[in-house]
């Protein structure tokens, strides 16, 4: 789809990066997510970046902004006066820091404003560790709901923060957008160990500032690790040079033994938060009262077992999973803490690990960031707005191809709920009779060449989802690791690469399948599947590349195959040069 055809979403940011906690990654990971969408253009408007952040962010399609300085103005309000070559149709604002600049924005340009929230200020008052805490939430709530009002949309992160906005704003009879985060991808490649040590090592892990010390419930965590005699708390958060007192605290008011303790300072860089998660056995978040609470997300999605506090939106949405009550806790007692760390510890780091898969599994059916960004893009679009530019519009050939009203790059179904599409194979008719095509529940097949061909099922307006892999087009953005030529870009082939193609493929790309099939767009419990299923390699990669053609139809182009082959992570040039290239 041509550039000025798709919708211009700006996100409102302090930062790309991670460093002042769960909404900034909330909103990164946004941005990456509503850029997969082909009709959708994204920006990201910040105070400060540099250009490794803006060169990862393209990597994403997601263009960094960088605001002029206003002196006399604070940083976050520079954000006030976007660029005039900046392109909206729609800005995003979070909260009251922000938010507030987006009603400025609206002003001065004929944009429409979606408001995110992402706490109840009044609520996390009641348990703030300072004086005035509780009349400074009141106010901020006034202002959360007054901008929420004058906003065109409003969205709140997960069920809790929407049922208690939903009562807010009944006044103005304001609908609220529920979104729900998903599972974080990123963190799907952590390994976790099969066998288990001496010491059942616990994280606590959040920003541990002093007001939030009993918010965040990291009493709870040290007094219920201090029951435990074979039990360690490893806490990752505290501030900046201030260990020393955190420990100092945890020590006097908590009784935990020094020797049982650790205190890290809070972790900025992604990937060191990755080792984390593989050190200890599980993670807790017994916060008093959370929005949502990302950081159990986050370990669970690293495969860790969780525990975390019914008063988080985090927590009643794991209720509504198959199994997921199990990791929910509904008392502020360090006693029943310990009993429930005591019986996870118990069960065995196989067992534990195993459950754990099962029930992010089941929360990525019920959530997932895809399809909440599908829908969130479906409900701008019905906000009225007199420009013309943000209408759908019929996509060119090399993009998608619209089928009643749905764009065929989005017809995968299910593939970020981590089911299973290919768990039935058959043999195909013609050619090697040891690779087998596989199969699709409750598709019908059809007979083509002498080889039966899955016919894919109806795509039901529920069942679309933003493939993980970014598609290809005009225009776009390279996402691989290294750099195309312009001559190579005009001489890769069109249309789509044919089952024998990819069968060829399948027989010389080795152990190099795996990584392919992640840049394709699946999730690692799709890839271990086709593992799992198969006995030989070529198997595997000869099953998951049908799949793949058969999800993405006339948008797995040789294109995209061919981005994904040079991948930094795949690192086959060779075969992309052989099945890509004329």
């Amino acid at each position: 789809m041509a550039s000025s055809s798709k919708m211009k979403v700006v996100l409102l940011a302090s930062e790309w990066g991670s460093k002042r906690g769960g909404l900034s990654t909330f909103n990164r990971e946004l941005a990456i997510q509503l850029a997969k969408y082909p009709d959708v253009q994204v920006s990201v408007f910040l105070p400060r970046c540099d250009q490794e952040e803006k060169d990862s962010a393209q990597k994403n399609n997601v263009t960094l902004v960088q605001a002029r300085k206003m002196p006399g103005y604070d940083e976050i309000d520079w954000l006030c006066s976007p660029p005039d070559d900046l392109p909206i149709d729609f800005v995003i604002g979070h909260g009251v820091v922000l938010g507030r600049q987006a009603q400025l924005i609206r002003r001065s340009r004929p944009c429409k404003w979606i408001q995110f929230v992402h706490t109840d200020p009044e609520e996390l008052g009641m348990f703030k560790g300072y004086s005035g805490a509780i009349a400074k939430g009141e106010k901020k709530h006034r202002d959360e709901v007054d901008l929420c009002e004058v906003a065109d949309s409003v969205v709140a992160v997960g069920p809790k923060l929407t049922e208690a906005f939903r009562s807010y704003l009944t006044f103005c009879k304001k609908d609220v957008f529920v979104f729900t985060p998903g599972i974080f991808s990123e963190f799907s490649s952590v390994v976790q160990s099969k066998q288990d040590g001496g010491k059942c090592r616990v994280l606590a892990f959040g920003r541990g500032d002093a007001e939030d010390f009993a918010l965040k419930g990291y009493d709870i965590a040290a007094r219920a690790v201090a029951k435990l005699n074979d039990a360690h708390l490893i806490f990752v958060g505290a501030p900046d040079k201030k260990q020393d007192e955190v420990a100092v605290r945890f020590q006097e008011e908590c009784k935990i033994p020094k020797e049982r303790l650790r205190v890290r300072s809070f972790i900025e860089i992604r990937e060191e938060l990755k080792k984390q998660f593989s050190e200890v056995d599980l993670a807790i978040m017994p916060s008093r009262t959370e929005g949502f609470g990302l950081v159990a997300l986050e370990a669970m999605s690293a495969g860790l077992p969780v525990l975390v506090g019914a008063n988080s939106g985090f927590g009643e949405a794991l209720e509504k999973v198959p199994f997921g009550s199990q990791c929910v806790i509904r008392s502020e007692e360090a006693e029943v803490w310990a009993e429930k760390i005591k019986e996870v510890w118990t069960k065995g780091r196989e067992l534990r690990l195993h459950e754990t898969e099962a029930v992010r599994d089941n929360y990525a059916k019920c959530y997932n960031w895809g399809q909440q960004c599908r829908d969130l893009v479906e409900k701008m679009k019905t906000i009225p707005n007199g420009d013309s530019s943000i209408q759908e519009t019929e996509p060119t050939v090399h993009t998608t191809v619209r089928t009643k009203g749905v764009s065929a790059s989005l017809k995968r179904k299910k593939s970020s709920q981590g089911g299973l599409s290919a768990s039935k194979k058959k043999k195909a008719v013609s050619g090697d009779s040891s690779i087998r095509r596989p199969r699709r529940r409750g598709s019908k097949t059809v007979r083509t060449k002498g080889a039966s061909v899955p016919k894919p099922k109806k795509s039901s307006s529920r069942g679309v989802f933003v493939s993980k892999k970014k598609k290809a087009s005009s225009g776009g953005g390279s996402s691989t690791g290294e750099h195309r030529s312009s001559s190579e870009a005009l001489t890769v082939k069109t249309g789509c690469p044919s089952e024998e193609e990819l069968e060829d493929l399948s027989r010389i790309i080795g152990p190099d399948w795996k990584n392919l099939g992640s840049q394709l767009g699946f999730f690692r419990g799709e890839i271990d599947a086709f593992e799992l299923e198969n006995k030989k390699l070529r198997e595997m990669a000869y099953n998951m590349l049908m799949d793949w053609k058969q999800k993405e139809g006339s948008s797995g182009t040789y294109r995209v195959l061919d981005d994904a082959l040079r991948h930094k992570s795949v690192g086959r040039k060779d075969l992309a040069e052989k099945i890509c290239y004329p």
